[in-house]
């Protein structure tokens, strides 16, 4: 049987949990970005590219 490092493991799996992000927080960041990009969409339009542009003009004219 292999040989496993317990201590290495440990180590990694402690990694992992601490670059989790809760469900709750990814809710928070999911919301925040949607609405930064509601914002982009209504005031800096400029600041768009033409193929996303077009297609914000559809969602806006929907609104």
């Amino acid at each position: 049987m292999a040989e496993v490092d317990f201590d290495a493991f440990e180590k990694q799996v402690s990694e992992i949990q601490r670059d989790m992000v809760s469900a709750r927080s990814r809710a928070v960041y999911e919301n925040s970005y949607g609405r930064f990009i509601a914002w982009v969409v209504c005031f800096k339009p400029h600041l768009i590219p033409l193929t996303c542009s077009e297609n914000s003009a559809t969602y806006r004219a929907s609104l």
